[in-house]
């Protein structure tokens, strides 16, 4: 699994930002998302959680760097999550 680890050489990719302040503040809220009327907060380690899941997902089926990979969905967190763990994935 090539996913972007936390180290000193830590990309310039927002995956490798998400992934380094989810270290240093992993309970700041990262984002809001409201459904139904009701607002649900995601904290910078729940998004580093969600977006490592998507990228170990995408890994076991076999998509590397180089895929082409289409999200069909509606604009909310997952969205967010899918898009991060692909740009995740690396050579």
């Amino acid at each position: 699994m090539a996913f972007v680890q936390i180290a000193a050489g830590v990309p310039e990719t927002l995956p490798g930002k998400l992934l380094l302040n989810a270290a240093n503040r992993p309970s700041a809220v990262a984002m809001r998302h409201r459904r139904l009327g009701i607002w649900k907060e995601y904290t910078r380690g729940d998004v580093a959680d969600h977006t490592r899941w998507v990228a170990q997902g995408l890994d076991t089926l076999g998509v590397s760097a180089g895929y082409r990979v289409a999200i069909h969905s509606e604009i909310r967190p997952d969205w967010v999550w899918t898009d991060l763990g692909i740009q995740s994935l690396a050579s």
